[in-house]
């Protein structure tokens, strides 16, 4: 298969679970946790009643930042892919170290779930 067909359909695939973390539940959960790349543009649109367009982001996201896999069918991880993976994965500990407490306090084992799966997933992405 060729391989910008290959990325064409990785960025179409990332508007399944766009759509499942926002439209799903309505409220926060382990597989529908109302991320912020989709949450705070579907704010956004809602004043035109166009929060369903929300869900494009990341796949917008992905084609914008791997333009040189479209374009010039390179393999190679860009380096600004890692700094941004290092710079997740310390922002991402410190918003857990902040509200941990509060999480367990208000959410319980939810806060635990959240965590072991961001862990998992920085895990695996490194």
């Amino acid at each position: 298969m060729n391989s910008r067909l290959l990325v064409i359909a990785a960025g179409l695939c990332l508007l399944i679970p766009a759509w499942i973390g926002l439209f799903s539940s309505g409220i926060p959960t382990l597989y529908a946790p109302l991320p912020t790349l989709t949450i705070l543009p579907a704010f956004m649109l809602s004043r035109w009643h166009l929060q369903g367009l929300a869900v494009l982001v990341p796949s917008i996201l992905f084609f914008a930042w791997a333009s040189g896999l479209l374009l010039n069918q390179r393999a190679n991880v860009p380096k600004r892919t890692i700094v941004l993976l290092g710079l997740l994965t310390l922002l991402t500990i410190v918003d857990f170290v902040f509200e941990w407490n509060y999480g367990l306090q208000y959410r319980g084992a939810h806060t635990i779930g959240v965590c072991t799966i961001t862990l998992m997933w920085l895990a695996l992405l490194w």
